[in-house]
Order: C-alpha cells, then sequence, then structure tokens
C-alpha cells in the first residue's frame, strides 16, 4: 500500500509538472498580449500580411476574446496547481482529493487546447489561405529567432560576471 502511495505521488508530481510546462508554451503568438514585443510582433505581422481594415478588426476582436479566455484558463489552472502543491505537502496526503485536481488539471488542460483550436479556425475564417501561410511561415520565424536568443542568454556565465 505505502508503495502503491508513493508511485501515485510520483505520477502527480510529474503530470503536474507536465502540464505546468504545457501551460507555459501553450500560448504561442498573439497569447498573453503584453504590451512589449507581443503587442509589437502582432502589429509587425498585420503589417505584413497586409490586412485590410476589416481583417484587423477581426483578428484584434478575436486576439482580445482568446486573451481573457486564456487569462481566465491560466489562473484557474495556477489555482489548481497550488492545491494539489499544499496536498503534496501535507503529511498524509488525500489520494482522493489529488485525483480530483488532477481530474480538474486536465479538464482545464483540454478547455486550453479547445480555445487555442477555436482560435485558429476562426483565424482561417478571417483570413485568406495565402495569409494563413504566410502568417504561420513568419510564426515559424519568431519561433526560431526566439530559441535562438534564448539559447544565447542561456548560455551565459555562472556568478558575479554573469549578473
Amino acid at each position: 500500500m505505502k508503495t502503491n502511495m508513493k508511485g501515485v505521488l510520483a505520477v502527480a508530481v510529474v503530470a503536474t509538472m507536465v502540464f505546468a510546462a504545457a501551460g507555459a508554451y501553450a500560448e504561442g503568438w498573439g497569447g498573453q498580449g503584453g504590451k512589449g514585443g507581443k503587442e509589437g510582433h502582432f502589429k509587425k505581422i498585420t503589417e505584413q500580411l497586409q490586412l485590410t481594415p476589416q481583417q484587423k478588426a477581426e483578428l484584434d476582436k478575436q486576439r482580445e476574446a482568446f486573451m481573457a479566455k486564456t487569462k481566465d484558463l491560466r489562473e484557474k489552472m495556477r489555482a489548481v496547481r497550488t492545491a494539489l502543491k499544499t496536498e503534496l505537502d501535507k503529511a498524509t496526503p488525500d489520494k482522493a482529493q489529488i485525483t480530483g485536481l488532477i481530474d480538474q488539471f486536465k479538464d482545464l488542460v483540454g478547455q486550453q487546447i479547445q480555445t487555442r483550436v477555436d482560435k485558429v479556425m476562426a483565424m482561417k475564417q478571417v483570413l485568406t489561405p495565402e495569409q494563413y501561410t504566410k502568417m504561420t511561415a513568419l510564426r515559424e520565424e519568431h519561433k526560431a529567432e526566439w530559441q535562438k536568443k534564448k539559447g544565447e542568454h542561456g548560455d551565459r556565465p555562472e556568478g558575479p560576471e554573469g549578473i
């Protein structure tokens, strides 16, 4: 029984880490929409795609709705992760409680994926096939640049010199 509980806890911890990582990377282009980089990136892409004023207005509307929905989902996911961590940190965690929290988290991840799929389908209704193809290519270029920058910054020396 003790070994089984350790196994359940190990699975719960791994699942939490996987879902947390998935949540962090699930946003992609236009996700959180901070006023800095993502807003500038969105504006740059809309210019490169040569959107009509109607297309830009519709995409802005969709983007705002998506950001609001994903913000709500992220907050709920954060609350469930916190509850799961709290339960796991107890001296005698409640297995049923852990299972329920994992189920809640799975449901939220499913909602997050559905929201992303809905976003893509809505974008395809606004953009021409050529614009959508170009947007996808631009997004891949941006992703490659971001990963290159991330790699450069990740190789900083540790200690006072790297601060």
